[in-house]
């Protein structure tokens, strides 16, 4: 059976709702197929057939405003020299702008990040560092995290996170890698992190995962080429108190349907107009 026909029966058998929504605890039938990472992260929307979840309408468009942030970003660093691809990327940032004006208005710095010369000699060119530092974006992408720790769960152990499960999510930058910021342990819980795969076409440059089970908890990886990294830590039986103690965020099935901007508040047009002074400062 050919690839195509595979995706149309899987993609039918979610919007016929013979799943359950793998985001809101297992209660909600599905209604459609969602991308894992979105397919807006690739050049032209070409991505592998795989890391598709059931999800309901309101997790689904819920978590729109997720899946624009983490693809910009996942697309800025490196830029790409393709034209084509570098005007996409600029349409993901005016919608931004548009749509989500709190994470548009949050990109302005140019300075970049104090590194010593051994830092920058382990660039090699290959990549320009990242160090975000705003609320919202913060927000945008821990809720991807918990997004990706809910999905990632079922499709390890086949189980739905139950409503009094639990999710925590924490990423990285590039700039936290070449300083010494990742966890020590990460590649040894996660050694062989492996692209979305489908015939000639890979991710490895874009996107890579990787799972671990302990027990009936789960830890979850996705690293978005030489930008950042999410890691997500699944408690299915309900809060795990050494991540709540150190302020790590605490996700709950559902949580996605609360949609932009995840629990901080609408800045109020005067908010906003100072915050999008910046860029011009910059531009100037």
């Amino acid at each position: 059976m050919s690839e195509a026909r595979i995706k149309a029966i899987r993609h039918k058998r979610i919007r016929d709702g013979e799943f359950m929504c793998v985001y809101c605890g297992g209660i909600v039938p599905s209604a459609e197929p969602d991308h894992m990472p979105p397919r807006i992260l690739f050049s032209h929307k070409q991505r592998p057939n795989d890391l598709v979840f059931p999800s309901c309408v309101d997790c689904n468009r819920g978590s729109s405003a997720i899946d624009l942030v983490i693809s910009w970003l996942g697309r800025s660093y490196p830029g790409s020299i393709d034209p084509n691809e570098r005007e996409e990327v600029k349409q993901i940032g005016v919608s931004m702008a548009q749509n989500y004006p709190e994470v548009g208005s949050a990109f302005y710095s140019v300075q970049q990040p104090s590194l010593t010369a051994t830092q920058r000699a382990s660039l090699r060119g290959l990549m320009t560092p990242v160090s975000v530092d705003d609320p919202y974006v913060h927000r945008c992408i821990e809720f991807f995290g918990a997004k990706f720790g809910l999905g990632m769960h079922w499709r390890q152990t086949g189980q739905y996170v139950p409503c009094e499960g639990r999710v925590y999510s924490q990423w990285f930058t590039n700039y936290m890698a070449i300083t010494g910021g990742l966890p020590s342990d990460l590649f040894t819980v996660f050694p062989n992190p492996l692209p979305l795969v489908q015939g000639r076409m890979n991710t490895a440059s874009r996107f890579e995962h990787a799972s671990a089970r302990d027990g009936n908890y789960s830890t979850h990886l996705a690293i978005f080429g030489q930008s950042f990294l999410v890691l997500a830590f699944v408690s299915p039986h309900g809060p795990e108190y050494k991540f709540a103690s150190r302020g790590v965020l605490e996700c709950e099935p559902g949580c996605l349907k609360v949609g932009y901007p995840y629990g901080l508040p609408r800045l109020s047009e005067p908010e906003l107009q100072q915050r999008f002074a910046r860029l011009q400062i910059v531009a100037d």
